[in-house]
């Protein structure tokens, strides 16, 4: 590959809004809930996508390499798989083709 002149890619680096993201996130999840538009496991679903989002437990606009983004995903999903709400959803939906909301 090399020889063909290949060069990896530069490594990213993203902007993300940190601890910010979370703050906002929680306001609406919370919304949502009491609203009777999410349960308490969407809630806290969407909590988890909002911390890989906003790019854990960092400051408003700071950069977070793309690697540390993917680590925090995989984490968040080997952590949710794990848990029986998840597994029911998964099991239900390759049962029955439609989202299980528990």
């Amino acid at each position: 590959m090399a020889e063909t002149g290949f060069v990896p890619p530069r490594p990213q680096k993203y902007q993300v809004m940190g601890d910010q993201l979370r703050g906002v996130a929680n306001a609406f999840v919370q919304d949502m809930v009491m609203g009777g538009y999410a349960s308490e496991y969407d809630a806290l679903i969407l909590r988890k996508i909002a911390h890989i989002l906003g790019g854990g437990y960092v400051s408003e606009n700071s950069y977070v390499p793309e690697q540390e983004i993917l680590d925090l995903e995989r984490a968040v999903f080997v952590e949710l798989c794990g848990n029986e709400k998840t597994q029911a959803r998964i099991e239900n939906m390759l049962k029955t083709g439609k989202p299980l909301r528990n």
